[in-house]
């Protein structure tokens, strides 16, 4: 039990460390662009260009972690933050579907609903890995 703990926690590390990367990414995207007073059309696109890589990233990250076996005690957190995931992966794809690269507009409205679902998703991946590592102190 022990040994697959150790290898699922190892596992999850690995896929943090690559959330918190494209997070930073996707943060990085979204100030630089905020800064713009009057984003042209080749703005708009370059945005969601990296938005789409970004997002791209994520669900490597997320398919890594869809096929992890987890250990019986953590099996019912794992499903959780598969869930969650799929949350965060939304909000992501609702900012990509707010930027008109056709017409060069940013959708305000889909895009403060995008802000909005992608802080609940981070709020909730946050209580669901807090609650697996509750639930690793109480196995060792």
């Amino acid at each position: 039990m022990e040994v697959v703990l150790k290898s699922y926690l190892q596992a999850i590390g690995k896929i943090g460390e690559g959330i918190e990367k494209t997070g930073a990414d996707f943060g990085k995207l979204s100030s630089d662009f905020s800064r713009i007073q009057n984003p042209t059309l080749q703005d708009i696109k370059d945005l969601k260009r990296g938005y789409e890589l970004s997002l791209e990233e994520f669900k490597s990250l997320e398919l890594i972690l869809s096929n992890l076996e987890a250990p019986e005690v953590l099996k019912s957190g794992h499903t959780k933050l598969i869930h969650t995931f799929g949350k965060y992966v939304t909000s992501r794809e609702l900012a990509i579907q707010s930027l008109d690269t056709v017409n060069g507009v940013v959708n305000k409205a889909l895009y403060e609903e995008s802000k909005n679902k992608h802080e609940q998703s981070v709020k909730e991946i946050v209580a669901t890995t807090n609650e697996m590592v509750a639930e690793v102190v109480k196995v060792k």
